[in-house]
């Protein structure tokens, strides 16, 4: 079990896993405000803020007996409305049940020109995947190889719905905060205001030092691919990023933590800072371990470092899905 708190982890901060960790308190039948909002032929009433951070809002709102999340952004630059634009655009091109779905959205216009982006979406009551695992740190338990494979197997299919948008889409921060637990535990992958097109041919050091400096504001460090710390002048990067951030949120699903925010020796495990330098020095293993070998190969393979001999999500799903078919 780790020897420190909950360390350098950003997922105690995370304000997003906060809003589902608190839903089932919060979901009250209890009138807890009387203000209303409009969202096209919806009436909603907002029964609390549940988060908020930067120029953004997560509130639980009611219509009727229905209860869900209500997502408001205010928009007062050009470049945070194209933002805004762009996060709607991700959701209601993709329909699939790995997905989080949007029920509904609006664009307000707000004071000084500004624009208020209404974005209406459904309540996950069982929390986020980053909950499960923190639940099982507190219980001294870890979450079984089956299980962990069987909601994986669906997270890969969520992924792999955005990679096989014409053209591909790389969701860029994968982790276990971005992925709510829905009925039997079925996975959604959500938060796409990260999302962005998968291939990018770079060809000088602008480029790269642009592409770098975007993947540091949006791709959380203890899950960002390494080719994403210090971009090459002449590559291409693609779609593989997410392939990385996947095989670390395996690994947090089965020890709590990001590979490159913890070590162990032996069986004792200590929580880190985590650096360019840990992301390609690899992950390590309790000695006695739990899960099997495959389910450790599984997770190495999608950390290799060099992007162009990691594998694609399709190669993982097949894996996944052959090791599930063993009896």
């Amino acid at each position: 079990m780790p020897s420190e708190g909950y360390g350098v982890l950003s997922m105690a901060h995370d304000a997003t896993s906060a809003v589902y960790s608190w839903i089932l308190s919060l979901c009250c039948s209890v009138s807890c405000t009387t203000e209303t909002v409009k969202i096209n032929e919806r009436t909603l009433r907002v029964v609390r803020l549940l988060a908020e951070g930067g120029f953004s809002f997560v509130y639980l709102v009611e219509c009727g007996t229905e209860k869900y999340a209500l997502k408001k952004v205010l928009a007062q630059l050009p470049e945070q409305s194209d933002a805004a634009h762009w996060e709607i655009k991700v959701h209601t091109s993709l329909n699939h049940p790995n997905i989080m779905p949007l029920i509904d959205h609006a664009v307000v216009p707000a004071a000084n020109g500004a624009e208020e982006f209404l974005l209406l979406m459904p309540l996950y009551p069982n929390g986020s995947l980053l909950d499960r695992c923190i639940k099982h740190m507190e219980a001294g338990t870890r979450m079984p190889e089956r299980v962990c494979l069987r909601i994986f197997q669906q997270i890969l299919q969520g992924v792999c719905a955005l990679h096989e948008h014409q053209p591909p889409w790389a969701h860029r921060d994968i982790k276990p905060a971005n992925v709510l637990l829905g009925e039997n535990d079925v996975p959604v992958l959500m938060d796409f205001g990260s999302v962005t097109t998968a291939r990018r041919k770079i060809g000088s050091r602008t480029e790269a030092l642009l592409l770098q400096e975007d993947a540091a504001q949006n791709c959380s460090m203890p899950y960002r691919a390494p080719e994403l710390f210090d971009v090459p002048s002449d590559c291409t990067i693609d779609e593989r990023t997410d392939v990385f951030s996947l095989g670390a949120t395996l690994y947090a699903m089965a020890f709590y933590y990001s590979p490159f925010e913890c070590t162990f020796q032996g069986n004792d495990q200590r929580v880190v800072e985590c650096s360019h330098l840990r992301v390609i020095g690899g992950a390590q293993f309790p000695t006695d371990m739990e899960y099997s070998a495959e389910f450790r190969q599984l997770i190495e393979w999608q950390l290799t470092v060099d992007p162009q001999k990691r594998p694609t999500v399709h190669q993982v799903a097949a894996r996944v899905t052959a090791m599930l078919g063993k009896s």
